[in-house]
């Protein structure tokens, strides 16, 4: 791997992101978290554009309380966003950059949460502080 100057966004994305539909239940979102060791699923909010919703979020969302974890679990991604009685789930703003991007202009943006990386509006990759070690 050349310096961090002289690569771009292409050059260290991952590719076939596994994103998560709003209509999909948080224990499916659950699953691919487990599964894959992911920390983070990116969707797409129709109004919103690209959100992030990690890990930690889920898990505060959930609670520990059997039953009522049990009910959230079977909430949809959007019901969970928008409901009513107690916090919604917490979902943040994807950070976007273009493939042709240089990776020393988003290196220090991926220490929190995934970049999302897009071309002409589609997901096609995304880079977090692993694909740069």
């Amino acid at each position: 791997m050349g310096s961090l100057t002289s690569l771009t966004v292409t050059d260290c994305m991952v590719r076939d992101v596994v994103t998560a539909q709003l209509w999909q239940p948080l224990s499916l979102l659950r699953k691919h978290m487990l599964v894959h060791q992911f920390s983070f699923l990116p969707f797409l909010h129709p109004d919103d554009g690209w959100k992030v919703v990690s890990d930690a979020a889920l898990v505060r969302f959930l609670g520990t309380k059997r039953k009522e974890r049990e009910k959230r679990l079977s909430l949809s991604l959007q019901a969970a966003l928008l409901i009513g009685e107690g916090e919604p789930l917490a979902a943040a703003t994807a950070r976007t950059v273009a493939p042709s991007q240089f990776l020393e202009s988003v290196a220090s943006e991926v220490a929190e949460a995934p970049v999302l990386v897009l071309h002409e509006g589609s997901l096609v990759g995304l880079i977090t502080a692993f694909d740069l070690l």
